[in-house]
């Protein structure tokens, strides 16, 4: 369980007709433990509605370790 919700800092955010590219900051503390990372979220278009999105974190594996933890 978090210790609370997930901060998100927008740096950028890149836009056309068929995607959109957002760059953030994210945080997070679980058990006092604070984890930091980069994230890019990809999100594909259709119909002016986003159809998928991917997410993209800097260093995955330290997230899923902090996860499981």
């Amino acid at each position: 369980i978090l210790d609370a919700p997930p901060e998100i800092e927008t740096h950028d955010v890149l836009a056309s007709d068929d995607h959109a590219v957002v760059l953030n900051k994210t945080r997070v503390t679980r058990g006092g433990k604070l984890m930091e990372q980069d994230q890019v979220v990809v999100m594909h278009i259709e119909g002016g509605k986003i159809a998928e999105v991917w997410l993209q974190f800097s260093d995955q594996q330290a997230l899923d370790e902090f996860a499981s933890a």
